[in-house]
């Protein structure tokens, strides 16, 4: 097998967080959505989405309604610049409902 050289590089970006999801919506794009910040057992809910271009993170905020602070949630790419997000945990030991949401990025400004 041939060895691959790489080098890591430090990136600022958003707040630490658990229970969150990563997606890929195109070739060196990502989206970062919810999760939960804090300490164990003094952690709050996020609904924060995050875009990452492949060396700066952006703040997305997005048109119509979006998704509650959740974590524990899936998420997938439909198409490209497109991702659903299913379910999750809202905090407190409840789980939200059958809810999906679509943000869709294809035009620049992102819609929920």
């Amino acid at each position: 097998m041939d060895k691959i050289e790489s080098t890591f590089t430090e990136v600022t970006g958003p707040d630490a967080r658990f229970g969150h999801t990563l997606t890929a919506v195109d070739e060196s794009k990502m989206v970062l959505f919810g999760g939960a910040k804090g300490d164990t057992g003094r952690y709050e809910m996020t609904g924060e989405a995050s875009i990452y271009d492949g060396t700066t993170w952006h703040p997305i905020k997005a048109k119509g309604v979006a998704p509650s602070p959740r974590a524990a949630h899936a998420a997938t790419n439909v198409e490209k610049m497109q991702m659903v997000v299913f379910g999750g945990s809202t905090g407190g030991g409840s789980f939200a409902n059958d809810d999906l949401y679509l943000l869709d990025m294809r035009n620049g400004e992102e819609q929920a």
